[in-house]
């Protein structure tokens, strides 16, 4: 019964709007209410008003440096004259005359170039601060790796699904891109390597430490699969890190393609990362380890506007307290919890709804704030949208995470915005929408 109801669904005509009037119809008060005053959210990459843990922290460890700093000038005032005696003495120099010959400290784009090279050495990355680069700042690094190797016409292979900013940023650069399918276990290779020949692209863009939408990690033979693909294509590898520090407890991370490619001397890796995507646009510094040549390419874009921003100054300098402060990992453990508990939840919440027997699906991710789900097939998830909003609840619809001929019934629900005591009635309200989609059709 429930699949002649599916079907029949894919065949109706019209548009969404008599259900968003049936919904409103249902309890006009309540869904004025809804809509203006108690909109829950499972939309956007984080909360409207970024994530309250990561401001708290960037807070405390600028007060934190204010108040060291302070103790020490205190403390340098009274002691000034001894150094300079002693320092005097050492050298030889008579007082009043001594010269500045110690090496100047280095800059605060070099120490946080030394504190991520370390961070990353600690992960298995075969990183040092000279083979790193740091992304012009306030631009994303995934827009900043296009400008500097692709030209208009270059093909770029793409998983399916893929993140909107990234497929953004490709396109804005004139590349053709490229969807190449995956499984549970990562892109697969034999399709990788078919549109690679087909297409020839100047590199491919894949997140196997932890993918978004889908929130999989991909097992150690298909990393090793399509590294084989690579070579033999003379196809790049862009290795994108953006989510790899949200994985919850019990997923393994898998060696980097960076570090595998560098212990077989083969190269033909770039590895970017960045914490703006996992901890919110406060954090907008990007980063990447490549070869010399690449860095070089790179380094040698020209500049954007955006490049010239406060705002980029002001993140680097938030994200340089907090790799000097310690407090970075923490924060990030944290968060992944968060958003484990949140999603287990959400998980449940959905499987008490019967969606699987009306032909939904959806599998929990490794790690991460972001549940891909697809929907009964015929359900058009941007019409479901608009019924959903009328109900007081919104979701990302599905189709900007494709470059072309998108479905029309994926959608990606978020936990970051809904605490878990909000969860249910958020998880109510869309079943509203859904339930009553599917009882019309």
């Amino acid at each position: 019964m429930m699949a002649n109801k599916r079907s029949r669904i894919g065949t109706r005509a019209g548009g969404v709007q008599p259900l968003a009037e049936l919904l409103a119809e249902q309890s006009p008060a309540r869904r004025r209410e809804r809509q203006h005053g108690d909109r829950i959210s499972f939309a956007g990459d984080w909360p409207e008003e970024g994530i309250p843990s990561v401001r708290r922290a960037i807070t405390e460890a600028i007060l934190t440096e204010e108040s060291d700093t302070e103790a020490i000038a205190t403390e340098a005032s009274d002691t000034e004259a001894i150094a300079t005696e002693a320092a005097d003495s050492a050298l030889g120099r008579p007082g009043g005359e001594a010269a500045d010959e110690d090496r100047p400290a280095p800059s605060a784009s070099e120490r946080l170039r030394e504190l991520l090279a370390e961070r990353l050495a600690g992960h298995g990355l075969p990183v040092e601060a000279g083979n790193l680069a740091i992304s012009p700042q306030g631009e994303p690094v995934l827009a900043w790796i296009a400008r500097g190797l692709l030209r208009p016409g270059d093909a770029v292979l793409v998983e399916t699904p893929a993140p909107p900013a990234c497929l953004q940023a490709f396109r804005s650069a004139g590349a053709v891109v490229v969807h190449v399918p995956c499984d549970e276990h990562g892109i697969r290779p034999e399709a990788a390597e078919r549109l690679a020949e087909a297409h020839r692209p100047k590199f491919a863009h894949v997140m196997p430490a932890l993918g978004h939408p889908a929130g999989g990690v991909w097992s150690e033979s298909r990393r090793e699969a399509l590294l084989d693909v690579g070579r033999r294509c003379g196809m790049l590898l862009l290795e994108d890190d953006a989510y790899g520090e949200l994985r919850y407890g019990e997923a393994e991370r898998g060696r980097s393609l960076f570090a595998m490619s560098a212990d077989a001397a083969g190269g033909g890796v770039i590895y970017a990362g960045t914490f703006a995507a996992a901890l919110g646009p406060e954090l907008s510094v990007g980063w990447a380890a490549a070869e010399p040549g690449l860095l070089a390419r790179l380094d040698a874009a020209p500049r954007t506007p955006a490049s010239a921003s406060n705002a980029g100054a002001h993140a680097e300098e938030a994200l340089l307290r907090l790799l000097a402060g310690g407090g970075l990992d923490e924060l990030l453990r944290q968060l992944s919890l968060t958003y484990k508990e949140r999603m287990y939840r959400l998980d449940a919440l959905l499987r008490e709804r019967n969606w699987i027997d009306a032909g939904a699906s959806w599998t929990v991710p490794k790690g991460g704030p972001f549940l891909w789900l697809e929907l009964p097939e015929g359900l058009d998830a941007e019409a479901l949208l608009r019924a959903a909003e009328a109900n007081g609840v919104a979701f990302d619809p599905g189709t900007p995470f494709y470059a072309a001929d998108p479905p029309r019934n994926r959608l990606r629900l978020s936990v970051a915005g809904t605490a878990g005591d909000r969860l249910g009635e958020g998880v109510a309200r869309l079943a509203e929408a859904v339930e009553a989609f599917l009882a019309r059709s």
